[in-house]
């Protein structure tokens, strides 16, 4: 899940921690869910694989549209013959 934040939040230290909060909170609504009047109609296991399935969901829509972190230009150096 650390992979896909950063993913989701673009390879942005904001937009990964957005993307860990979004998660984090898919994963509690999965544990205390049953605290909750609203979600105790919903069986338990579909409440603990959303926070997987919220994620997959979350890169497959990503997919294409992602590209990855620009890193600096490096200088390739030849070995000089002696």
């Amino acid at each position: 899940m650390a992979l896909a934040a950063v993913i989701f939040g673009n390879w942005h230290p904001f937009g990964a921690m957005g993307a860990a909060l979004f998660f984090g909170l898919a994963k509690s609504l999965s544990v205390v869910s049953g605290g909750i009047p609203l979600l105790q109609d919903i069986p338990q296991v579909f409440l603990l694989i959303a926070p997987n399935v919220l994620t997959i969901l979350a890169l497959v829509g990503l997919i294409g549209r992602a590209e990855g972190s620009k890193g600096k230009r490096c200088t390739i150096y030849q070995r000089k013959q002696i």
